[in-house]
């Protein structure tokens, strides 16, 4: 049950992504200037939750002078190794205090310009993990095998601060960088 509810829920936060993310740069005119289309959100995605098996994706929405954001992401884990299963989800709320704001920001020697900023942030996060372990173990005095299973189940809730750096990279990729 709890795979079906997790594939599900995958399934239609990234069916939502790529819906929103095909509208994300539309445009009603084009004036031919190199200038940077105005967000005011962001949908993200975080490669590196691979590692732990994990599909993290995150919408980050800015208020109008690009100084404040607020960023929701849930992400859905599932791991099969070869006597655990692992099934959960993790999401997590976080506040942004961009230093001089999100903006535009051109370097003297090149003539395309990005955007970057300098955040601090707090947030919090939750986690909810199931893991399901089978063991065995064989006894050589009376020639038979027992066979275990360890049902565990993971709730973790985390409050904290951030600092980082995000930047654009072609008007469309966002690179974020962070400590916390």
């Amino acid at each position: 049950m709890i795979k079906f509810f997790l594939s599900l829920i995958g399934t239609i936060v990234l069916s939502l992504g790529c819906l929103s993310s095909s509208f994300a740069q539309d445009s009603d005119t084009d004036t031919g200037t190199d200038e940077l289309t105005p967000v005011k959100s962001i949908i993200k995605l975080a490669p590196f939750q691979f590692v732990d098996n994990t599909f993290f994706l995150s919408y980050e929405s800015f208020n109008q002078d690009y100084k404040k954001s607020f960023n929701v992401g849930f992400g859905f884990k599932t791991a099969s190794d070869f006597n655990e299963e692992e099934l959960g989800f993790k999401y997590e709320v976080q506040y942004r205090f961009y230093v001089n704001g999100f903006k535009p920001y051109t370097p003297k020697r090149k003539e395309a310009s990005y955007r970057r900023g300098i955040y601090a942030s707090v947030y919090f996060s939750g986690l909810y993990t199931q893991i399901e372990s089978e063991f065995s173990t064989f006894d050589p005095v009376g020639n038979f095998s027992t066979f275990r299973t360890n049902e565990r189940t993971i709730n973790a809730f985390n409050p904290g601060v951030t600092i980082g750096i995000q930047r654009s990279v072609w008007d469309i990729l966002y690179l974020d960088f962070y400590v916390g």
